[in-house]
Order: structure tokens, then sequence, then C-alpha cells
């Protein structure tokens, strides 16, 4: 199997960025110089003998048309003219739309030219907003159609409307494989970025290789990821084998720092003969469809919001449980153990040990607002502590929910509006916030409680972004004792790291990999 071909894209909006973006992508393994959003009469004075001798890296020239997500005006006949101008310099590649081939082709004089051919399509999604996923037999179909006319490579762009974009990118890599025929599958958007770096991987048979951004300000795709990140992060041009995939669950997912944690961390794992650690996100709305299409290729994930509850009901059918998930009725990390899932909760096993130095406060009473399923770790955690039942206060908005905790959990629900009544008659020894209140962006908000500050009281907020809440900080001036979400995540993140490969890692070695994020 080949190794992947990393491609940066840049979009030059005048020849002075053109020149001064050049020298950042000398790593790049191919440069598409998407030159459309220049004006024709500034592309017609583009000096190629000039450009190319700024950088080594092999050029691929694109005048993107409007009709597939471009920014060129002009006629075919001037577009004929400027890709010729290209083809003279004898640049390594042209892309041209597969839909305006019959029109440029034949004004294109190529035979003298070791200059290569990329024919593409790009699929947008109607402007009715409906979301209709493109299935393998029409991106198939789609190919063939693209392949009765001649090039190098073909690359195939369409919008992602699900996870199964993934999946479907790397069946279309593997037919062209079956084919003969180099390609490119690309899907655009927040769910597409699994297929870009699955597809890379996957399909490194047949893909030539993989479109990357020079930064998270210049994509010139929706869903692309960064050159940085494929190189630092994925680690994608090591990776000519298959990897072990892992990842995240949730929706949304693109403020989780998860994958940047794990795939570092996994750099000093020895490199196996068959395999290499791979940890990705995968957003979806749907736990129930990622399961279903999924859990025959991964061999581990990590669960965040909305999904710990229904993962832990899937496994509860289909899997086993451990102690903490089984007791919280919360999973946040799936393992493939024996060639059957396991279901962890890794929150509760990191509130635990953030806790257990504090069990003579929270012995007084413990707060914990927020009704989630967060808030069921907590409760797990302070039992497991040995904190008793009557000692432990539900605070939330969702009265249903509270009355969940009475009757599960044996705890009391107390009403938020209740809260400064509460706060005159009980002495509180710990409070843990686990709402999203006063996270990015909103760092002004506070949830309810502060009436229960007070000297030596232990006050742990699960939020990391910020690290120091306003609701910390407001506790620290109380004199509190303060426990961020950092430190939670931190912990976690290490119990499911050693649960992923086997390999323990040190809260400390944890912490020194996560400043540098």
């Amino acid at each position: 199997m080949t190794k992947p071909q990393l491609c940066v894209s840049i979009l030059p909006k005048t020849t002075d960025e053109l020149f001064t973006l050049l020298p950042r992508c000398a790593d790049a393994d191919v440069l598409e110089l998407r030159l459309d959003a220049l004006s024709v009469k500034i592309a017609q004075t583009l000096d190629w003998s000039h450009i190319s001798s700024k950088t080594s890296v092999p050029l691929l020239v694109t005048f993107r048309c409007a009709a597939e997500g471009g920014f060129f005006t002009g006629s075919e006949a001037e577009r004929a003219v400027l890709y010729q101008a290209a083809i003279d310099a004898n640049v390594a590649y042209i892309d041209i739309e597969s839909e305006s081939y019959s029109n440029l082709a034949p004004l294109l004089k190529r035979d003298q030219s070791a200059t290569r051919l990329v024919l593409s399509h790009h699929i947008f999604l109607a402007n009715s907003g409906e979301k209709t996923e493109q299935t393998y037999e029409q991106l198939r179909g789609k190919l063939d159609a693209m392949a009765k006319h001649p090039a190098d490579v073909y690359k195939l762009i369409f919008t992602a409307t699900s996870l199964t974009s993934a999946l479907t990118t790397v069946q279309a890599l593997e037919y062209m494989h079956s084919r003969g025929l180099r390609a490119i599958v690309h899907a655009m958007g927040e769910f597409g970025e699994a297929s870009r770096i699955i597809g890379t991987v996957c399909g490194a048979a047949s893909n030539a290789w993989t479109y990357t951004a020079l930064d998270a300000s210049s994509e010139t795709a929706s869903g692309q990821i960064t050159f940085h990140e494929a190189r630092s992060v994925y680690r994608l041009q090591d990776k000519s084998l298959r990897p072990q995939l892992y990842g995240l669950l949730g929706f949304p997912t693109k403020q989780s720092k998860g994958k940047f944690l794990h795939n570092t961390l996994a750099k000093a794992l020895p490199k196996d003969n068959d395999a290499f650690f791979l940890y990705l996100n995968f957003p979806t709305p749907d736990a129930g469809e990622f399961w279903r299409l999924w859990r025959g290729l991964l061999h581990g994930f990590s669960v965040t919001i909305p999904h710990k509850e229904s993962i832990y009901a899937l496994l509860d059918r289909d899997g086993d449980l451990s102690d903490e998930a089984r007791r919280s009725g919360v999973c946040n990390t799936a393992v493939k153990m024996g060639g059957r899932w396991k279901g962890f909760n890794t929150d509760a096993l990191a509130l635990e040990d953030c806790l257990s130095p504090h069990t003579e406060h929270l012995n007084s009473g413990t707060l914990v607002i927020g009704t989630g399923a967060t808030t069921q770790s907590v409760v797990t955690a302070l039992q497991k502590l040995g904190i008793k039942n009557e000692q432990i206060f539900i605070t939330g908005r969702n009265t249903e929910r509270g009355r969940m905790f009475e009757e599960k959990f044996g705890c009391v629900f107390v009403r938020e509006s209740d809260i400064p009544q509460f706060s005159s008659t009980h002495a509180i020894g710990g409070i843990v916030q686990t709402t999203p209140i006063g996270m990015v962006p909103t760092i002004d908000a506070m949830p309810v409680g502060r009436e229960l500050f007070r000297e030596g009281c232990v006050v742990m907020d699960v939020i990391y972004n910020p690290v120091e809440t306003r609701f910390l900080r407001e506790a620290q001036a109380q004199g509190c004792i303060t426990i961020s979400g950092e430190e939670m995540f931190i912990r976690q993140a290490a119990h499911q790291f050693a649960l992923f490969t086997g390999k323990t890692v040190e809260v400390e070695a944890m912490r020194r990999v996560w400043t540098t994020l």
C-alpha cells in the first residue's frame, strides 16, 4: 500500500498573497493553486517561471468555475488560455471539471507537456435544505461517467449529511482501485471531516492525495483539516498500513481537544507491524446509527454530549458494562475487548480521583448542580467515596430528572428556587457544578449555588473551557477549595487512554501534553 500524499490547497486573492503563501507550503507533497479568486486580467499576467522558481513542490493549477463552487467569472475561452499558460510552464497537474471537459479539452494542447489532468466534480446540496445522503451506488455511477474521459486522477467531492459518508468514501476509493484508476473522494462539511482522514489511510491504494488547508482560517472547502493536523495530529503521512480506529462520538464535537490529546500520546507508542492508533471525531446526532454502522470498524471510542446514556443502553443490550457505568447508567468510553464491547465511565473514575482527598468536607453535605449525565457520574463517585445518600443534594431546572435522582440514587432533590432557603439551613461542604453555564462563549454566566460558598468548602466546576470559570473565581474569593474541570478531563482521558491502549499514562505526563495543545 502506498503512503498517503498530502496536498495543501491555497486560494490567494492577489499575486502578493500568492507569493507570501508559497514558502509556507514547502513541506506539502502537492500544492494546489486555486487561482479562480484572481481577476481574469490579473491571472493573464501571471509569470509562471517566477512562480515555479519560488517552490519545488509539484503544482496543481485550478481555475474553479462558479457552477462548482469556484470564483472564476470569465469565459471558457479565457479559462482555456489560462490553463494553457500553466501547461506550457509544465506544472505537474491542472484540474478541470468533468462537466467542462467537452468544452475545455479540445482547446488545450498537452501532447508535448508532462502536465497531468485531474478531472473533478463537486456535488452540493440543493438550496431547499433537503439533506440527501449520496449513496455508494450514486457515487460509483458518477465515477463511471467521469472515467469515460481520459484523466490521470479522478476527483469527486460531495456534501456529507451524515457519518455514513466516510464509509461511502472508502467504498468509492476501493472501487476505483479495482478499476486501476487513481482517485480522490472527499466529503464536505462537518460530517465530511472523518471521510478525509479515513479515506486517506483506508483507501490509500487508489487515493491520489488528500486536500488540506494551510491553516484553520484558510480552508478552501468545508471540512478540510489543516496540513498541520494531517501531519502532526493524525500523522497521515506515516500510515501506509490500515489504522486501528478510535474516536469521539458526540454532537457537536468541534470544540473537543480529545483528538489532539490522544493522537499526541499515541506518538510515544511503539509502532505496530500491522496497524497504527488513529483517533478522530465522529459527529452525529444519531447514536443508534453510529453503533450499527461503526462498531465493527472501531477498536474503541469516547462518548460526549448527548450520547452518554444512549450508548449505555446500547451496551446494556449488546455488550458488557463496568461497575461505574452500571451504577451511574452512563457510559463515556467503549472498548472492544476479546471481540466483545465493554462500556466504562471514566468520568466517574476521574471524579473519584479529584474528590477523594476531600471526603471529610463532602461528608457534611454535597450539592450537585445539574441533572444531566455528568451528575449521574458525580453521584456515583460520591457514593463510591462513602458519602451518604441523604447528604447528596441535587438541584436543577428539570424537576422530572431531579425526581429520577431521588428514586434511582436515593439522594435529595432541591428545586433551584429553594436554594436561597436551603443555603440558610445547610452547611454544605462540597459543591460540584455540572451544567454548561459559564462555558465559552458565555463566560460571565453564573449557575445557582454561590449562596453556599464559605471558607473551606470544596467547589468543583466540570467546565474546562475556560479553565477558571467565573463560578470558581467567586468561590476562591470566598475562601473555597476549588477544582477545575480541566483536572477532571485530564484524569478521565488518562483512564481512557489506558483502556484504549493498555498503556498507563501518569497524570503529570498527561498534564504536560495537555498544556502544549
